[in-house]
């Protein structure tokens, strides 16, 4: 469960290096390929919201959604070696973006449900996991670029490297035990809307003002910063 974390950092995290490389490649600005962010994250979150429906309205367990959230993933760093104009890369953030939301939102799910007493604990390694993810994703990308290795092979390889966590992820848990609570016993347990929940509010704000800033960052240093 944990690896599917790391996998979803690794989503995140290895195309804001590439930026530079691909936009010389295809003829494109380097500010425009920020919409490619843009839309990724859109899309992230249109899966958390629209997951947690799917869910909740079709019992599916979280385990089936990770499942489909690595594949999508996988399957879409792969077909994105073939990608050669702009808007195509655009469209392509769409899928990126909402398997990685799916991945994380309910990988998570998976880890605080394992052990409900060690949960809290439990969440904080997987979101450990999460940032090794992400940070390490970033220095491959780099080693890679020195080795002169074409961006098409570095989506193949780290698309394959997905695809295999898919595997291990699958084999891993394909004996759980985890149980779908059906729609009606859901109503029936119902607490306090987590809308309704101050501190939820602050916290989901919080972490947008985050990503939104570092993506800001991001899009500052294509614009600034000459082509290395």
């Amino acid at each position: 469960m944990f690896l599917t974390l790391a996998a979803c950092g690794i989503s995140f995290t290895v195309i804001p290096p590439l930026i530079t490389t691909i936009a010389d490649e295809i003829g494109a600005e380097y500010t425009n390929l920020s919409y490619v962010i843009i839309f990724q994250f859109s899309s992230f979150v249109l899966a958390a919201i629209a997951g947690g429906w799917i869910s909740e309205r079709h019992s599916v367990n979280s385990r089936t959604l990770v499942l489909i959230g690595l594949l999508i993933v996988g399957l879409t760093l792969v077909l994105g070696s073939a990608l050669t104009k702009l808007s195509w890369f655009v469209i392509w953030a769409i899928p990126l973006g909402f398997g990685g939301g799916l991945v994380e939102t309910f990988g998570s799910i998976l880890v605080s449900d394992n052990e409900k007493p060690n949960s809290s604990k439990l969440q904080n390694f997987a979101q450990l996991f999460f940032c090794i993810g992400a940070i390490v994703a970033s220095p491959l990308v780099a080693l890679m670029l020195y080795l002169t290795i074409p961006w098409q092979y570095m989506f193949i390889l780290f698309g394959a490297f997905i695809l295999l966590i898919l595997a291990v992820f699958f084999f891993l848990t394909k004996k759980g035990t985890e149980t779908t609570i059906h729609p009606v016993q859901k109503k029936n347990n119902a607490s306090m809307s987590v809308l309704n929940d101050p501190l939820f509010v602050l916290l989901a704000a919080g972490r947008t003002c985050l990503i939104l800033v570092i993506r800001l960052v991001v899009v500052v240093q294509w614009k600034v910063l000459p082509p290395m």
